[in-house]
């Protein structure tokens, strides 16, 4: 006889965590399925014999100061310090700090979000500005597909502003952090407060979903033995990946209506991270100040990096986004972690 549930969540990452620990709370009967041998999606933080820190492969910072985020933290006694988010820039054999730099990019968002027009491509947009500098046109590029993980032939202005703004909260004048413990911690604790309940099934991949209106009955494999289970509900909330939903992968009966036009307004954006240990911190003597973050050519691969400042480590940071991290997925079959952003229908 299958075993009925008042809700099943699909995923275990963020999201899917965060809703069953609200559903324990409400005293919600509830199901967690998770198809990855462990918890948390893209947090993933890992510890070697050789490491002197935890390594984050996916999420690493936090960014603003998310009501939700902080009140777990709180919860669980995390703690955080601030990151120096000041940036430098490679000219030549020397890293150059840029002041106006964050200032020139501003007064593009500003523009972006006062503008009239009906909803256009980023690349498009900055394209018309003909009063900008090519450089600054440059680095905003950079900066979109870097930050944002968009290809800005597709990213709209409108989704950019949004997420733009929704970042604005600041703590004593910072908005970027990062945890002192490893980052999925955060995760495991809600985890662990769940487990009394024995209400997640990993290595749980859902294949089929079958529904009418109050009940729900998925098909999931065991992505071990590839054996076959079913599972009802009365609800079911979806929280994986983009690029699982605009695939194959799950079998809809029927399609939910109105889904299609929603994923097709969607795109999921692509970066690559590289985390690389050296004998010493030789990048510390190409500055007087802190350096946190620094840039090299938005025509490079990799132009972004940064170091584990304020603790002083012999680790950096190579990222890159948007397409030359699908190019170079594409041609090297290397892993690539992604981002979801809105894009143009």
């Amino acid at each position: 006889m299958k075993r009925k549930y008042k809700v099943i969540i699909i995923g275990a990452g963020a999201a899917g965590l965060s809703c069953a620990r609200e559903l324990a709370d409400q005293g919600v009967d509830f199901l967690v399925v998770e198809a990855r041998s462990r918890i948390g999606g893209r947090i993933m933080s890992v510890e070697t014999p050789n490491s002197l820190l935890p390594i984050d492969l996916g999420a690493e910072f936090i960014h603003g100061m998310a009501p939700e985020t902080f009140g777990w933290m709180q919860k669980f006694d995390l703690a955080f310090y601030d990151v120096n988010d000041e940036h430098f820039y490679l000219r030549g054999n020397k890293l150059v700090n840029l002041p106006e730099y964050w200032g020139k990019l501003e007064k593009i968002m500003k523009s972006l979000a006062k503008s009239k027009s009906t909803d256009i491509d980023i690349a498009n947009y900055i394209h018309k500005q003909k009063s900008l500098d090519p450089a600054i046109k440059a680095s905003f590029i950079s900066y979109v597909e870097g930050f944002h993980a968009a290809d800005t032939r597709l990213m709209s202005r409108k989704a950019l502003t949004e997420s733009e703004q929704a970042e604005d909260d600041d703590l004593n004048e910072a908005q970027l952090f990062r945890t002192i413990q490893r980052y999925d911690l955060f995760l495991q604790k809600i985890f662990e407060s769940l487990r009394p309940r024995e209400t997640c099934r990993l290595m749980t991949a859902l294949k089929r979903v079958d529904w009418s209106p109050g009940r729900v009955e998925i098909t999931c494999a065991d992505t071990s033995t590839d054996e076959h289970m079913s599972f009802e509900c009365e609800k079911l909330v979806v929280t994986v990946p983009l690029g699982i939903l605009k695939s194959s992968q799950i079998q809809w009966n029927p399609f939910p209506n109105g889904l299609e036009k929603i994923l097709e307004s969607l795109e999921m954006g692509h970066v690559q991270k590289l985390v690389l240990k050296f004998n010493y911190r030789f990048w510390e003597e190409l500055t007087k100040k802190p350096l946190a973050f620094f840039h090299s050519s938005p025509n490079k691969y990799f132009p972004t990096w940064w170091t584990f400042h304020p603790i002083h480590a012999p680790y950096l940071t190579a990222w890159q986004g948007g397409p030359k991290a699908l190019e170079t997925h594409l041609s090297t079959k290397t892993v690539a972690t992604t981002s979801v952003w809105g894009a143009l229908p």
